[in-house]
Parts: structure tokens; sequence; C-alpha cells
């Protein structure tokens, strides 16, 4: 799935909740480049086998929302520069014991 999305500029929302991530290895650059993206649903990935998450939001400007609830995910050995050169405030929410948590990040 690496740079599958790379580059779609014009691309402003995607319904990806589908998708079967749970063999996926490599998401490097998936959705690097998407400058008119907003928000993403990636609540039903399944980030478990994943090794490679370099640049995987890159120069994503207009990146505003991330739901990762109900997603699977373990620690990536690869995971430089996911968010540079992104919106500076991305609320990322994802979900806790005690119901969710939004969380606002400033990158």
């Amino acid at each position: 799935m690496g740079s599958m999305f790379k580059k779609c500029e014009s691309l402003k929302e995607l319904n990806i909740t589908n998708f079967d991530t749970s063999k996926v290895r490599y998401i490097d650059n998936l959705f690097a480049c998407c400058s008119n993206l907003t928000s993403l649903n990636l609540s039903n990935f399944n980030f478990g086998k994943v090794v490679n998450m370099e640049k995987m939001f890159y120069n994503c400007t207009s990146l505003e929302y991330i739901n990762l609830k109900n997603a699977k995910i373990k620690n990536s050995s690869k995971t430089d520069n996911i968010f540079s050169l992104t919106n500076n405030n991305i609320t990322i929410c994802t979900e806790m014991l005690n119901g969710v948590i939004y969380y606002q990040m400033k990158i």
C-alpha cells in the first residue's frame, strides 16, 4: 500500500473503511502530498504487521482530523517524518477504556 494515494492533490475525502489491511507491511508515503485532504477515517485499519510508516502524511497541509478509533496499532519500526510538513494542528481520535479521547497535536 506504500505510496498508494501519493500526490493525489485534488483528493479531499476518501472512504477506505472497508480496506483489509491485516497483511499490509508497508504504508510509507500512503497519503504523502495529498495537500487538499482534510480528514481520514482509519478506524478499521489493522497496522499490526506494518514495519514502515515513514512519511505517511507527509505534506498533507490541509489535514485536520484522523480517526484511529478501533484501529489495531503496533509499534512500527520506521516512523520517521510521519507528519512532516502537515497542518500544525491535527486532531487524532482514539478510543480508550472509558470512551473516546481526542488529542490535539501541535506539530
